[in-house]
């Protein structure tokens, strides 16, 4: 979810600067002050509203398994495993996101993204961290440039303790509003950019399998704002 505020308080400030001389005389301080402020809240709207976007090409998401390449065509993502076993592990996996309309200026009060799994695993607790990659135009993953080494966003989320998976259920992760605001803080944001996160896999071998794009693109992930 996010608030358009229109940069509400820092108008407010510059507007009424020049009006501050007034103030000091007791009997004509209410009338600019007031003029002022109609000027200001004329203008001004507070709009809440929330979007979903889902994972829509196979390029979108993808694993980084031992820092080799990046793949896109795995029916499925683990997360929490960060252990290379049978080419399941993936110390790395990378999420992209097109065409996400928020404008500059929005205020972020809740995202998150929403997994479907694949098969039910292990019981073992998993844990992860998950960054928002620091770009406002992020590539795909056929990229050549590997998931880990894509430049992450210095705020991360501790995603820790994931509980064992049911099959074909969703599952959100924690709330990830900071991690939009600080993309959709950047100076060159605009509405319609793409937006990407880099899930880090910090267990060794309890993994909780997500479905991918190639493998049902009508339960892909997706992200809510």
């Amino acid at each position: 979810m996010y608030n358009l505020f229109l940069k509400f308080t820092r108008e407010l400030k510059s507007s009424l600067t020049p009006f501050i001389p007034y103030i000091k005389v007791k009997s004509l301080a209410p009338i600019p002050l007031l003029i002022a402020l109609c000027f200001l809240i004329s203008p001004v709207y507070i709009h809440a509203d929330t979007i979903t976007v889902n994972i829509i090409d196979g390029n979108d998401d993808a694993e980084d398994k031992g820092g080799t390449s990046n793949d896109t065509n795995d029916g499925v993502l683990n997360i929490g495993e960060s252990t290379i076993s049978g080419g399941d592990g993936a110390g790395y996996i990378g999420l992209r996101f097109q065409n996400i309309t928020i404008p500059s200026g929005a205020i972020i009060t809740k995202a998150y993204l929403t997994f479907t799994s694949n098969n039910k695993q292990e019981t073992t607790p998993s844990d992860a961290v998950i960054y928002a990659e620091d770009s406002s135009t992020p590539s795909a993953y056929n990229n050549p440039t590997l998931i880990r080494n894509r430049t992450k966003t210095s705020t991360s989320i501790s995603w820790s303790g994931i509980p064992k998976w049911a099959k074909n259920t969703n599952y959100n992760s924690p709330d990830i509003s900071s991690l939009v605001q600080s993309v959709i803080s950047r100076n060159d944001w605009v509405s319609g950019n793409h937006m990407a996160f880099i899930i880090q896999n910090l267990t060794a071998t309890a993994r909780r399998p997500a479905r991918s794009f190639e493998n049902d693109d009508s339960k892909t992930l997706s992200l809510t704002i």
